[in-house]
């Protein structure tokens, strides 16, 4: 991933944002869990952001993102 792909995780998430939340809040029924889940998204995107595939969609990414860290934390 080059620095211009990087840019474009961060720009997508700034997109998605509210959507991620509305998804966190489905998940979890609860507006604050709602937003650490949206946090950790962003936090573990940025980190992986690596591991993005240009070309492919960012929201399924960010969205199996989100899950992963509530499936984790539901256990």
């Amino acid at each position: 991933m080059t620095k211009d792909d990087s840019d474009d995780v961060r720009q997508g998430l700034a997109a998605h944002l509210a959507r991620l939340w509305r998804y966190g809040l489905v998940l979890s029924g609860r507006r604050d869990v709602a937003e650490d889940l949206v946090q950790a998204t962003c936090v573990r995107a940025l980190e992986r952001s690596r591991q993005y595939v240009a070309g492919t969609r960012l929201d399924r990414w960010l969205f199996s993102i989100l899950h992963s860290i509530w499936l984790n934390d539901v256990r």
